[in-house]
């Protein structure tokens, strides 16, 4: 799996950190001949397409309304040596990241200049909370009692985090809790990147809809990774997990929701003891609870499940498309519960659920409705 890094030094020039960033491309195609030629996959390809801009065109849209909206906002700095009564200047930092998120004001930015460690914080406007180059600092949990970032944004409104270590100080918890309020169309976007997550009981709980953005990040030693799951699963939750490495989970690696549309590219997920679920649990919620969750070139292995989906759901309600990728070496069963859009590379996996795996290794798997 290639990672992608982002070495050169932030732009401080009002939000154009989520800017620059955003202008970068979400997906990379994947190259097999025969999965791109398919019809079915172009189906796919241009349905995720739509959903992706739609989370691009969204994200745009919050970062450009807060800008005119809100006026100018600022870059302030927060350092293990500074003090919340400074003015989170460069060379006058704050010590705590809420302080310097109040200074910035709307659509700003924060710069964490140091290792730290930090204190928890909550991101209630549209930010940036982003590392110096080469400083990897660390937001440590204190208790189980609150998670160690809160992203709770109104609508229209956009947060991002760079380069951040999550951690706990005991074993428990959530690490990133996506709990913005509902008030009414989930236009919120919430993206990370290059960050890393391990030891709570959830890695990134997302319980709105809205949509979000996992790029290059590290989910390890949790009981889960990242779950996906709006309020009573009745909000639209659209997501894009990528390039993105979910480890050594005691439940779930990435667990999709009803009302969820995920996009999951170039990742791995490995050592858990279910790797990717689409599960909906509240039927009579909304007009069409589903998860649909679309695994393109992604390595799923030594899971005890990789691919399952859980519940006697509605038919066609939970989807695991499945295309271009390494499903191995799970001990119980490596594709249960997915549909085929070609070019995966199934084997080595347990039989426990039957000849889901034999299909998919002899050219039989199920097509997918879509």
């Amino acid at each position: 799996m290639k990672r992608q890094t982002n070495s050169e030094p932030p732009d401080t020039n009002k939000i154009g950190v989520l800017k620059s960033w955003a202008r970068r491309p979400l997906l990379v195609e994947p190259t097999s001949s025969a999965l791109a030629g398919s019809s079915t996959f172009q189906a796919d390809r241009a349905r995720r397409a739509f959903t992706f801009a739609r989370i691009l065109s969204c994200l745009l849209f919050c970062l450009t309304s807060a800008n005119v909206a809100f006026g100018q906002s600022y870059v302030s700095y927060v350092s293990s040596a500074g003090n919340d009564g400074n003015p989170c200047k460069l060379d006058a930092p704050c010590r705590t990241v809420n302080r310097a998120l109040a200074t910035a004001g709307v659509g700003g930015t924060v710069m964490l200049t140091d290792a730290g460690p930090y204190d928890a914080f909550v991101i209630s406007r549209s930010a940036s909370v982003i590392a110096a180059p080469k400083t990897a600092p660390q937001i440590l949990a204190q208790n189980n009692d609150f998670p160690a970032i809160r992203v709770a944004l109104p609508a229209g409104e956009a947060a991002y985090l760079e380069d951040l270590i999550v951690n706990t100080v005991k074993p428990g918890g959530f690490g990133i809790l996506w709990a913005s309020p509902s008030t009414g169309l989930p236009s919120r976007v919430f993206s990370m990147k290059n960050c890393v997550v391990s030891g709570f009981s959830t890695g990134l709980q997302a319980w709105r809809g809205g949509n979000l953005v996992v790029d290059t990040c590290t989910f390890s030693n949790c009981a889960e990774g990242i779950t996906l799951a709006g309020n009573s699963e009745a909000e639209q939750l659209n997501a894009t997990i990528q390039y993105t490495v979910v480890r050594s989970m005691r439940t779930v690696g990435i667990n999709c929701g009803g009302f969820s549309d995920v996009g999951i590219h170039g990742c791995q997920v490995s050592m858990c003891d279910l790797g990717i679920v689409a599960a909906v649990l509240f039927f009579g919620y909304g007009p069409h609870p589903h998860a649909y969750v679309t695994v393109l070139t992604s390595s799923i292995y030594k899971n005890r499940r990789g691919i399952t989906t859980l519940y006697e759901a509605p038919p066609y309600a939970e989807i695991i498309r499945l295309g271009n990728n390494m499903i191995f070496n799970n001990s119980y069963s490596g594709s249960a519960g997915g549909c085929d859009l070609g070019g995966n590379s199934v084997f080595g996996n347990g039989n426990f659920d039957g000849t889901p795996d034999y299909f998919f290794s002899t050219g039989r798997a199920p097509s997918c409705p879509f």
